[in-house]
């Protein structure tokens, strides 16, 4: 996946979903800073934090988590209105 295909997938996750992709499939690590400048400047605010909502509550997860659960973590990061 390169950096650009990552970037379009965090700017829509839900539409990336409905396409059939799966989470597991994302690179989950830690961009390095020049990757991050492009993400910063590419992704929405919005989208970027939400990302980061989920991999923060992805890393609480005992290893293992099924596609399911990992849908299920992506579903709670909506922020309440």
């Amino acid at each position: 996946m390169t950096l650009r295909e990552y970037i379009e997938i965090i700017s829509d996750i839900d539409g990336y979903i409905a396409r059939g992709g799966r989470l597991l499939d994302l690179p989950l690590q830690d961009l390095s800073p020049p990757q991050q400048v492009l993400l910063m400047g590419r992704a929405a605010p919005s989208a970027i934090a939400r990302f980061g909502r989920f991999l923060g509550a992805m890393g609480e997860q005992a290893p293992g988590v099924t596609e399911e659960r990992a849908r299920a973590i992506w579903s709670g990061t909506i922020p309440p209105h």
